[in-house]
């Protein structure tokens, strides 16, 4: 199975959003309103993951602020 998360920006919209996703006869609609998830900050690094480069936190050169990469 895969899932889908549709994040609806105007509220309004959302029971005509939900109402035609639910006429799709191969999906299963859930509503997960007000449901938090948790977050673990460098989560992904510690599984291997996400590498940072080692210049991350290096200044950024005058050319990358002024536009010109001639």
């Amino acid at each position: 199975m895969t899932s889908l998360l549709v994040n609806i920006m105007d509220e309004s919209k959302a029971n005509d959003v939900l109402r035609f996703l639910r006429d799709i006869p191969f999906l299963e609609v859930i509503s997960q309103e007000g449901k938090s998830f948790s977050r673990k900050p460098g989560l992904l690094r510690e599984n291997g993951e996400l590498q940072m480069a080692s210049d991350f936190d290096a200044e950024l050169s005058e050319s990358f602020w002024s536009g010109d990469h001639s």
